[in-house]
């Protein structure tokens, strides 16, 4: 965590909820519990290109996204109530594309819509992707062709 001198792929990070906890770890690396609540539902994190964590949580039926924000050079916290199964991602984790590449937010609002917000906007513009309607968006990833991925369940 911080430590970005061994590339994106150095390790395979896991989370995990425990308890109504946010658990990380890696195989050298103390699991440190990110986050605590009293009813989580949905969990996802990533780490951007400066190696700092990314992480978004849905407690309560209120998801928050936690990231640093590198206007203030602090840790910061975005509320977004309403919104469902969200996920995060570094967007492209090649050594090549470092000064292009973004940490995603994706979610889905009660309209059924998917919805991505990006680093590079600080997270403040919110993009509608598809009008759906969808239930979950279930993954959220790079694929090999170098294209950012969804999978989500649709309504029947």
């Amino acid at each position: 965590i911080q430590d970005p001198d061994a590339g994106a792929s150095f390790q395979v990070w896991r989370g995990e909820v425990v308890r109504n906890q946010c658990i990380i770890s890696a195989p050298n690396h103390a699991p440190p519990v990110i986050y605590t609540g009293s009813d989580i539902t949905d969990f996802s994190f990533t780490f951007d290109t400066n190696a700092r964590l990314c992480h978004c949580v849905t407690d309560g039926g209120v998801t928050r996204f936690f990231f640093f924000n590198t206007l203030t050079g602090q840790p910061d916290e975005l509320t977004l109530p309403g919104v469902t199964t969200p996920k995060c991602t570094l967007d492209d984790r090649r050594v090549t594309q470092t000064t292009e590449a973004d940490v995603m937010l994706a979610y889905l609002k009660p309209d059924g819509g998917l919805y991505y917000r990006q680093q590079r906007d600080r997270y403040t513009i919110e993009r509608l992707l598809s009008a759906g309607p969808f239930t979950a968006l279930e993954k959220m990833y790079m694929s090999s062709t170098l294209r950012l991925q969804f999978e989500v369940a649709r309504r029947v």
